[in-house]
């Protein structure tokens, strides 16, 4: 492809810079500059092809599906790369919660276990309290009776 311009230098540089692609599916891959004294006949911009319309359309066409080919082969390696990582995702995320899992019943066992030990403390002191309680009111109910058994015993 050739361009013909004419224009002050730092125009002309901006337009290197703007024709300088390198982005899918456009890429320029050598620019050469040449300068040359202006002569004024380009005041206006329009693209010329190639004369024969038909050879122009395949060079076109070939260059469409060049294009196309390129960018499935790129879409199919980013899908790739998308199930890969996507499948990595998903077994990191159910080897964490699988061990989370784990640690959670670790230590729900341990906080049971430590409940039982604690709740079974508990029922032997209050047994034991009321064992005291218990033994104390029979006592002082044995020695009421005594005590009336006498009184009764007396009064005959």
């Amino acid at each position: 492809m050739q361009i013909i311009c004419e224009g002050e230098e730092d125009i002309i540089k901006k337009l290197l810079k703007k024709i300088n692609i390198n982005q899918y599916p456009i890429r320029v891959e050598n620019i050469d500059v040449v300068y040359k004294k202006s002569t004024g006949k380009y005041r206006t911009f329009e693209i010329i092809r190639e004369e024969d319309l038909t050879t122009a359309t395949y060079e076109r066409m070939d260059t469409a599906v060049r294009y196309m080919r390129e960018m499935n082969s790129n879409l199919s390696q980013k899908i790739d790369n998308l199930g890969d990582n996507l499948g990595n995702k998903i077994d990191n995320l159910g080897d964490n919660l699988g061990s989370k899992i784990d640690n959670l019943g670790d230590d729900l066992g341990s906080k049971i276990d430590q409940n039982r030990i604690e709740i079974s403390s508990e029922i032997r002191s209050n047994r034991d309290d009321f064992r005291c309680f218990f033994d104390e009111r029979i006592s002082m109910i044995e020695r009421d009776v005594a005590r009336i058994k006498e009184k009764v015993m007396l009064k005959h």
